[in-house]
């Protein structure tokens, strides 16, 4: 074996030293699990070293690979064993970034421990989170010790900040105090033993702009220094793909190393590319930032009366005051006329009134409205001008003077305004330039927002493909990356992949032959209940009457595309069997996984109703799912307004968004939720698929063939 991975990374940039050190590091491993070599997790191994050793040399534009390993490769063994190295010897940090918080805490707790120990590889770790997850003792300090002057003051932000010294989250605050004093807690989110409500937990959280840094008076006992410093410290960093987007939005090196001093593996990378559409969306809310507004009079006032300081700065004090009231009323007449392109776009197209939103047909947004973003940005950008010039006094205040108390409450508040400030400043610089010449459009739409207390409206803006921005960000400037997921091919091509990541096309594509005897061990039924979904009605009742004819003693998971679909099947099923069925959102996913194998091991019947997200990432092996029912192929659904614009686009250009998006995105979820059936090389059992148009349409096939080689059964 140790010959073998020799030989498939002889043409990397790879010294003898490296090559054998993968090789014994393998070997130790093997060894200790009194495993055998697999050819598919030598062959991520080679593609991996490959790959990542022509970093830094005349073959970097190959530092990258995508690599799809289906469940039983080991890909974590396979990743971690050939970029271990590889970065120690080039003096980079393995960053391994993963979709989920289950998988990190996987890699931490399980996965990365095992190989140190068992691999002897000499490797630091360290998880990576946003301060979203740390406490900010400075907030909880000032809530605890409010008092009817700091009320007043945080009172200006209740939308962010603590209202109220009575709330009765005061308790949980002065019991985390109390953990924190007692060195009992770190003030991690996730270590906090009980779940934290987000409203609770948010008042205790700062961000970039209401950090005071290094100048805070608690930088010392700080849970977010302590663990960024000890990034510092570390070989490899496992985080999430939020914060590494995060991250590069801020430059690169703001939070974790400098993309060029990193070597990153992207794990559940299919998600990657979603990650960076959502993050680099725009949305603004009417209601809200006009409540932002009207409050910034409040602080222009509070300011000038209670910091001496406020001299110093009095001229943007003044202007905030003038360009606060100018927005004010440049915002409350869009409403009206937002009101009307709703109702003008709803006419044309019903879809979008189910959804509450309102496209603007290939980004073309209306004359009237961009002449108002243009004028909205101005003044939005004028009030980040001066708001970050109070920001930066205060920090200069409070480097002169540390433990400047007044300034420790003023600055969260200035801080969050700023915060609004820039992202209402960037939302209308997408509209100002919506009609633009650009090679990738932006998505543009409204949403109307039904409340108690009236009607909201939100403008939305998005990018289709996350391509352009993860070239400028990532793939031009990082040392080496690797991709890899059991799902990464769609129609069992990397196009998709391409299309939607921008990934390099020198990259090394691979995919790693998965160990399950699929044929022998697992059964794709089409039985003949199944119809064509479009007779709604007919498609319904088919579906319950195949579910109520299993008799099943194992495990069973039903996935649905409609909750509408999903509660009539739930409504109608017989009593003998209703008994039987969690109905998703019946109780959370973990609780009601939980129940489900709590089910299985008494020896009782148990069915899983769920939606998509039960189609990914639920590991329920063995006897916990014998059986995967489908109820009709998973196309995306059509009122989603960033997926309508990406399809608008690519019919505008004359290529066939049905076949280029709909299915292969349509390949890749059925391929992710047959994936719930087999989850290691001794289960086994039954997919059935009742929809018949994978017999009947032409891209059917296309679909079936590329599913993993299960024995068919056709009825």
């Amino acid at each position: 074996m140790p010959d073998q991975i020799a030989s498939s990374v002889a043409d990397a940039v790879l010294s003898k030293e490296l090559k054998k050190e993968i090789q014994a590091s393998y070997s130790r491993w093997l060894a200790a699990h009194e495993f055998n070599p697999r050819y598919g997790q030598r062959l991520m191994i080679a593609t991996v070293a490959k790959a990542l050793a022509a970093a830094d040399t005349v073959a970097a534009k190959h530092r990258f690979a995508v690599i799809e390993a289906g469940t039983g490769i080991g890909k974590t063994v396979a990743y971690t064993l050939a970029a271990a190295p590889i970065a120690r010897e080039k003096k980079k940090t393995l960053v391994i970034s993963t979709a989920t918080v289950a998988l990190q805490e996987q890699l931490i707790n399980k996965d990365l421990p095992d190989l140190v120990a068992s691999a002897e590889i000499p490797m630091r770790f360290t998880l990576a989170k946003g301060r979203g997850r740390y406490l900010c003792l400075s907030k909880l300090d000032s809530i605890l010790r409010s008092t009817q002057e700091q009320s007043s003051i945080t009172a200006l932000y209740p939308d962010e900040l603590f209202e109220s010294a009575q709330s009765p989250a005061v308790e949980l605050y002065q019991q985390m105090s109390e953990a924190v004093l007692r060195g009992d807690w770190n003030g991690d989110r996730d270590e906090w033993p009980d779940a934290l409500d987000d409203k609770d937990w948010r008042l205790l959280t700062s961000d970039r702009s209401q950090c005071h840094n290094r100048r805070c008076t608690w930088v010392s006992d700080c849970s977010f220094f302590k663990a960024r410093d000890g990034l510092q410290e570390v070989d490899c960093i496992v985080t999430n793909h939020d914060l590494v987007l995060a991250d590069l939005a801020l430059g690169g090196g703001a939070i974790l190393p400098e993309p060029e001093d990193c070597l990153y593996v992207f794990d559940e990378a299919h998600h990657l590319a979603d990650k960076a559409v959502q993050h680099f969306s725009s949305m603004l809310r009417f209601n809200a930032t006009t409540r932002w507004l009207q409050q910034l009079s409040k602080l222009v006032d509070a300011l000038q009366k209670q910091w001496p300081e406020a001299r110093r700065v009095n001229s943007s004090l003044e202007q905030l005051r003038h360009l606060s009231d100018v927005l004010l009323l440049q915002l409350q007449i869009l409403p009206e006329a937002l009101q009307i392109y709703y109702d003008d776009m709803n006419q044309q197209d019903e879809r979008w009134k189910r959804s509450q939103h309102a496209r603007f047909d290939l980004g073309q947004v209306p004359d009237a409205l961009i002449a108002n973003a243009i004028e909205c940005r101005e003044h939005s950008e004028q009030i980040a001008h001066h708001l970050a010039a109070i920001n930066k006094e205060m920090q200069s205040v409070m480097e002169a003077e540390p433990g400047r108390e007044e300034i420790e409450q003023w600055l969260p508040i200035v801080g969050a305004g700023l915060n609004r400030a820039e992202s209402a400043a960037g939302l209308f610089a997408y509209y100002a330039s919506a009609n633009s010449a650009q090679a990738i459009p932006r998505a543009f739409w409204i949403s109307r927002i039904e409340l108690d207390s009236g009607v909201d409206f939100g403008l939305h803006s998005a990018p289709l493909l996350a391509s352009e921005y993860l070239e400028d960000l990532l793939w031009s400037r990082c040392g080496g990356a690797v991709l890899t997921s059991a799902t990464l091919t769609a129609l069992g091509r990397f196009d998709r992949l391409q299309m939607h990541s921008g990934v390099p096309a020198e990259a090394s594509f691979q995919v790693v032959p998965s160990p399950f005897d699929y044929a022998s061990r697992a059964v794709l039924r089409i039985p003949r209940e199944a119809c064509n979904p479009t007779d709604v009605e007919l498609h319904t009742e088919r579906l319950r009457q195949y579910i109520e004819s299993l008799d099943e003693s194992a495990g069973v998971l039903v996935l649905f595309m409609s909750r509408k679909q999903m509660q009539e099947v739930y409504d109608e099923l017989n009593s003998t069997l209703l008994g039987s069925v969690l109905l998703q959102d019946q109780r959370s996913k973990q609780g009601l996984l939980d129940e489900h194998m709590r089910r299985v091991d008494a020896g009782e019947r148990s069915y899983i109703f769920g939606l998509a997200s039960f189609a990914e990432g639920v590991d329920l092996p063995g006897d916990y799912c014998r059986h995967v029912v489908i109820a009709k192929l998973p196309f995306a659904v059509p009122d989603d307004p960033v997926a309508s614009a990406l399809t608008e686009w690519v019919e505008q250009q004359g290529r066939n968004a049905f076949m280029e998006i709909s299915v292969p995105e349509a390949a890749l979820r059925l391929v992710q939720a047959c994936g719930r059936l087999l989850r290691n090389e001794s289960d086994s059992g039954t997919v059935s698929l009742l929809d018949r148009r994978v017999l009947e349409k032409r891209y059917g096939r296309e679909l079936l063939d590329a599913l993993p080689p299960f024995r068919r059964e056709i009825e």
